[in-house]
């Protein structure tokens, strides 16, 4: 008997997902059939739970809805309950770099903020109706819609009319229906498992991730806009922030996106201002977002609808959702449910919506990624989305506005209210092209009067120095920063100043630290003491080294310091920098538990020289001291804020390090590791320059370095065989890995008026061995004699460079040691020139110092090109070249 292929009264319908898709597809089958005096059966299968918080009822969405969008959704439905917004958002602010502009929705526009799901799992409010899912499911049971809680394992496509498609439940049971929607979603493996011809749209990869951010944050940082970053990453190409009260959702977008490389953007770059410091990851998914048109999404008596059918490019499924929806239901209750029918009224009417509007977005977003990022385009677009906001702000005040072309466009972008041919012809729009030549034009202008009115600020202020009252800001209170800081104070008070000094440093030591091994080689201790006045506690050294083991891949030697040496000090480096701090804030520091977001230079203005700005509050300064490390975030701030004279430009190579804090106790360390630190030259792991072990109390520190090390090569590494016997037990999956990195080239620029840097922002780190809290002291010393003795002009300031010669001028033997160690174990030689060492005093007392940093590295390398030495090392190499090693 043959099968109808139209919908009847009693026809049976299975829709497979109830997100969305499948949820308004039932509404609009239901509410038509019911017009035209149809009764049909429809059943929804899906095993996930929306009112349950966490995985169980999440659906991976960021749940931004624009205004249109709310009211197709509401013209379909009902309502939507207060319950399910979780905040309603205004606009939208655009960052790129240090420049952003706010684009706000015209009033009685709404943004809703939602959760797919009932929320992360910490979420402090009760399960229940809070999820947009449930909602918009509920509305289609109300219609008499039957919800099945199991998952779908497949669905069988009928070859022929003649055929019913079937369900199969991962229970094994199938069930037939005259009609089957699929409404799964791209991130359903369904569609792989349809094997009638069905091809799943090309996508995107996505990370959602929900940051537990206080509400109060919220409002002062965030507003109630969604922000949004452009970045010029190989694999992160957006970000969005959108606030929602308990949490923040945070959307990555590109190719290649994940959770690692996002996290490491929020926290080291400058969107790490716009969260607070202490902010948790509660969970993070990564779906995936369709990018363009499924192939043959349709069969006899079979549809797919949602984004794995068609959707908008680079836009929320919840729209292409909605309108795959309505048109399939349109199909199947009007025409049919033949693949005919669905060819004619459903798919071609999906590519008339979808097919050629996408071919816009595709332009628009090319000549967004190509043209927006520009440097010199750039300042631009924002000083034209600056002038079209105060033009509407007067317009509001009833004063004549003109047209705001590039916000509505960008607004219209973001929020998908109109289609993509719209906004890119208002994208270029004639007035939209002559408005920015005239602000390019302006720019350029102001820029050449201000040089030419201004000069070069290096030549025109003079005589600028420290007095009473002056206001110092330090960022960063690490030890180059507190030991600037306590100098200061110090020396200040030698003099009759009375100075203003305030430490920017939002962590709070000991229970936050900096990334370090707290390794105090000489002369640390004796600087401590000779400059700062300061005797490190007993309780504070964790461990008095001995000497250092060299190894190899086949060979190892101790080297013991010389008697006469004063000894490397381990120490806590958190407890280490709370110690400095706390002595600074004894002397008269003010402690800013604040994070610095933006500098402002006037070296000529007598009452505001400096302005900081900071999440909290700004503040005037007549001196600033950066003593940041290698923030990125501070660092581009730094960039940014620096006369274009004196640009400061951050260290352009580093090493990259990881981290690994392994327990033991005492007997362990004195049994396996006799004291010593274990240094390795490993030619095995060839992305790992140099390894470590270091004993503390009662645990040991492992690290690596290189320039490209992940925790990866650090597994490699824990479990090579020279490594691993003198570990105690561990367990690779509970490991917490910690990442840290050092300059190996020098910052340019570090300093001009009112200004100077210290520590690994100057990259006057040795580049073989680090000695950064070393390195730290001995700058911040320099450049707090140099601002009381010299002053604090550019040229006064310069005598910090030259007072700091002895860290810049070794700074090209040090890397030339660091290439020879390479090509050494690169060339399999270290096990050989371990083995020379030994009848070698010479060679013995080199490798020493170089491991222990003990000397400068210009009087090293001199003593390693000594004749008789270098002859041996040569018939070494010899060896090697003619007999290389396995």
């Amino acid at each position: 008997m043959s099968q109808p292929t139209y919908l009847t009264s009693g026809s049976r319908i299975a829709v497979v997902g109830a997100g969305p898709a499948g949820s308004f597809f039932a509404i609009e089958l239901l509410r038509r059939a019911r017009s035209l005096g149809l009764r049909v059966e429809v059943e929804i299968y899906d095993g996930k739970n929306f009112a349950k918080k966490g995985a169980p009822g999440c659906n991976m969405c960021a749940g931004a809805i624009g205004h249109t969008l709310i009211e197709e959704i509401e013209h379909s439905t009902t309502n939507i309950p207060a319950e399910v917004i979780h905040y309603e958002l205004e606009g939208y602010a655009v960052h790129y770099q240090d420049a952003s502009a706010r684009l706000e929705n015209a009033p009685g526009r709404r943004i809703y903020g939602v959760y797919r799901g009932a929320g992360p799992v910490s979420t402090e409010t009760p399960e229940g109706r809070r999820s947009f899912d449930q909602f918009l499911l509920d509305q289609a049971l109300k219609l008499g819609a039957r919800h099945i809680a199991r998952n779908v394992h497949d669905i069988d496509v009928p070859a022929t009319l003649e055929g019913r498609p079937a369900i199969r439940t991962h229970e094994g049971g199938r069930t037939e229906y005259d009609l089957v929607v699929g409404a799964f979603g791209v991130n359903s493996q369904l569609g792989a498992r349809l094997v009638y011809g069905y091809q799943p749209p090309p996508t995107w990869k996505t990370c959602v991730i929900e940051a537990r951010v206080p509400e109060e944050f919220q409002r002062e940082r965030l507003g109630k806009l969604i922000h949004f970053f452009v970045l010029k990453q190989a694999d992160v190409r957006y970000i969005a922030l959108i606030p929602k009260g308990e949490h923040v959702t945070v959307t990555a977008i590109g190719e290649n996106v994940d959770v690692v490389s996002t996290e490491r953007l929020l926290r080291e770059s400058y969107m790490r201002d716009y969260l607070p410091a202490d902010w948790k990851l509660d969970c993070h998914c990564h779906p995936r977002v369709a990018v363009g048109a499924a192939r043959l999404p349709y069969g006899d008596r079979f549809c797919i609808v949602g984004d794995a059918s068609d959707s908008r490019y680079l836009k929320n499924g919840v729209e292409s959702a909605l309108v795959t929806a309505r048109l399939a239901a349109d199909c199947v209750v009007n025409h049919g449910v033949t693949a005919g029918d669905f060819e004619a009224h459903f798919w071609r009417r999906c590519q008339q919506v979808f097919g050629r509007d996408n071919l816009y977005g595709r332009a628009l977003f090319e000549i967004y990624d190509r043209i927006f990022p520009h440097p010199l385009i750039a300042p631009v677009y924002f000083a034209v989305l600056q002038a079209e906001r105060r033009s509407r702000a007067s317009s509001a005040n009833g004063q004549p506005g003109g047209g705001a072309l590039l916000s509505d466009a960008l607004l219209a972008a973001f929020t998908g209210d109109q289609p993509y041919k719209r906004i890119l012809l208002r994208a270029l729009h004639p007035r939209l092209a002559a408005r920015m030549a005239s602000h390019a034009g302006f720019l350029f202008f102001d820029r050449v009067r201000t040089r030419v009115t201004r000069g070069d600020p290096v030549r025109r202020v003079r005589g600028l120095r420290l007095r009473d009252e002056s206001r110092v800001v330090v960022i960063g209170g690490g030890p180059g920063g507190a030991s600037c800081a306590l100098r200061l104070l110090q020396e200040s008070k030698k003099r009759g100043l009375r100075l203003r000094v305030l430490v920017y440093e939002p962590k709070r030591f000991p229970r936050q630290h900096n990334p370090c091994m707290g390794v105090l080689v000489p002369p640390t201790a004796a600087l401590l003491r000779e400059h700062l006045q300061l005797e490190l506690p007993a309780a504070l050294v964790k461990r008095t080294i001995k000497g250092f083991r060299l190894h190899g891949d086949h060979n190892d030697i101790e080297l013991r310091a010389p008697r006469a040496e004063e000894p490397a000090l381990m120490v806590s480096r958190s407890e280490f920098d709370q110690l400095l701090l706390e002595r600074a804030e004894a002397a008269g520091a003010e402690i800013v538990r604040d994070r610095v977001t933006g500098l402002e230079f006037y070296p000529d203005n007598l009452e505001h020289p400096v302005r900081v700005y900071s999440e909290g509050a700004s503040r005037s300064a007549d001196m600033v001291v950066a003593a940041c490390g290698l923030d990125d975030g501070l660092l581009s701030v730094l960039e940014q804020a620096s006369p274009r004279a004196r640009r400061y430009r951050r260290p352009r190579e580093t090493m990259h390090s990881i981290i690994v804090r392994l327990s033991c106790d005492e007997r362990h360390i004195e049994r396996r590791l006799g004291g010593e630190i274990h240094a390795f030259l490993l030619r095995q792991l060839p992305r790992i320059e140099f390894g470590a072990i270091t004993p503390k109390q009662t645990h040991v520190l492992v690290n690596i370095v290189g320039r490209r090390v992940t925790s990866i090569d650090m597994e490699d590494f824990l479990l090579h065989h020279k490594v691993r016997p003198l570990l105690p037990r561990f367990d690779l999956q509970q490991l917490d890995f910690y990442e840290g990195h050092a300059p190996v080239r020098h910052a340019l620029n570090v300093s001009w008026d009112r200004f100077v840097a210290v520590g690994d922002a100057t990259g006057w780190l040795r580049p073989f061995k680090g000695a950064g809290i070393t390195t730290a002291i001995q700058t911040a010393v320099a450049a707090a004699d140099v601002m009381l003795e010299r002053g604090i002009d550019s040229s006064a300031l310069a005598a910090y460079a030259q007072r700091s010669v002895a860290l810049t001028a070794d700074h090209r033997h040090g890397r030339a040691l660091r290439r020879l160690s390479r090509l050494g174990l690169g060339f399999g030689m270290i096990d050989g020139v371990i083995e020379l060492a030994k009848t070698d005093p010479g060679l013995y007392a080199l490798l020493y110092d170089i491991i222990a940093g003990r000397r400068d590295y210009r009087r090293l390398t001199r003593e390693l090109f000594h004749l008789a030495l270098l002859r041996k090392m040569s018939a070494l190499a010899l060896r090697r070249v003619l007999r290389p090693v396995a």
